[in-house]
């Protein structure tokens, strides 16, 4: 089977890509080499060039000043619509079957084309308004935007795949869709990941009593739940357990910073350099730590247990469908620091049971949690359809 891969960016220039996508756009160069490593082909199909509109920097400063609203550009009728002239103008040369999507809505708006197409996202921007900050004070103009684009798209899709349970559920009953258009199917660890089980022990070996090393990653510390982990490191040490807090990617707000407390800061990945040491950190933390606010499904959670990491984190958005019992613990938004300081105690108190579930963390990841194993059940979806 020959798909029509349609993209908003180029797939394979990376450079390219802005900080703010690099984890969806990773994620879609790992299923492109997933889907063809099960015997599919495919051609990317990129509206990849932009345009600016004068007008939209004025549109955005009379939200902004006039009525306290946000408003965003990339919404405007004539931006789609410039990127569906690119897409549909390399459609009409291209043989697919199908047409897949893994990104939202946007690559899909006005796609002329007679083959069945699937998006397979991590959720549906509808679902993000009033949860994610950057989408909780919107614009009428903007939000009406939003369903109409998704509500005219999602429609036209023979097969939506999203990453979560959450997602599908909220696209439901969002969207009214037809339950047998749904199916739910995670993505994998934006790592290549050679490591088998004796590597995997050994690491896990290698992790000492104490301290504990909580391993805290992303950019949007408040967003991410930066000080719920921090409260968390500090009621441990204060309790007897020796905690060290590792931030990735922030650096935390207080002055001065405690000892306990080691900022690494942003690491790229891309490099061999970042690279290396990012997988360092992961290799030699007790647990990643993620108490976020608002998230989709994110990927380092599943980098995590690729390193037989367990997973501490809060049960919103997808995150459920990610961290189990056999791979961590999720916990109430609500939830005080108390309850992830009793579960660390708890499991770093015996350290069979540590080592059981780092194990099992790492099982997860080889069964239901790698690109392998989510292609291939995405390749039987797709070629399934008529």
């Amino acid at each position: 089977m020959h798909i029509n891969y349609v993209t908003s960016y180029d797939l394979y220039n990376p450079a390219s890509w802005p900080k703010y996508h690099l984890g969806l756009y990773t994620a879609g160069s790992y299923i492109v080499q997933g889907l063809q490593h099960q015997g599919l082909t495919l051609e990317n199909i990129a509206g990849d060039k932009r345009i600016k509109l004068p007008w939209t920097r004025l549109k955005w400063l009379m939200y902004r000043r006039l009525f306290h609203k946000d408003y965003y550009s990339w919404l405007e009728p004539l931006l789609l619509n410039y990127t569906a002239y690119q897409i549909n103008r390399k459609l009409q040369k291209a043989t697919g079957d199908l047409v897949l999507c893994t990104e939202n809505m946007l690559p899909l708006y006005r796609l002329k084309t007679d083959c069945p197409v699937v998006l397979w996202t991590d959720t549906t921007l509808a679902s993000l308004i009033n949860f994610y900050p950057h989408l909780s004070n919107l614009c009428r103009e903007t939000e009406q935007r939003i369903y109409q684009l998704e509500s005219r798209n999602l429609q036209r899709c023979h097969k939506i795949i999203f990453t979560s349970d959450w997602a599908a559920k909220t696209a439901l009953e969002i969207y009214n869709l037809n339950p047998q258009q749904v199916q739910v199917i995670p993505w994998g660890a934006n790592l290549e990941s050679d490591r088998d089980l004796p590597t995997i022990q050994d690491a896990i070996a290698q992790r000492p009593p104490h301290p504990c090393k909580l391993l805290f990653v992303g950019v949007d510390w408040q967003r991410k739940g930066g000080g719920l982990a921090f409260k968390v490191a500090e009621q441990l040490n204060q309790q007897g357990l020796a905690t060290e807090l590792i931030t990735v990617g922030c650096k935390p707000p207080m002055h001065p910073l405690p000892s306990f407390v080691k900022v690494i800061g942003y690491i790229d990945k891309s490099t061999p350099t970042g690279l290396k040491e990012f997988e360092q950190l992961l290799a030699a933390s007790h647990f990643l730590i993620l108490p976020t606010k608002a998230d989709c499904s994110p990927h380092v959670l599943i980098e995590a247990n690729s390193f037989g990491v367990p997973c501490i984190a809060t049960a919103v958005g997808g995150i459920a469908t990610i961290v189990q019992e056999d791979n961590g613990e999720t916990f109430s938004p609500q939830g005080d620091s108390q309850v992830y300081c009793d579960y660390i105690m708890e499991i770093m108190r015996d350290r069979q049971r540590y080592e059981q579930l780092a194990l099992s963390a790492f099982q997860a990841y080889q069964t239901r949690l790698n690109w392998q194993v989510v292609t291939q059940q995405a390749t039987q979806v797709i070629q399934q359809i008529k």
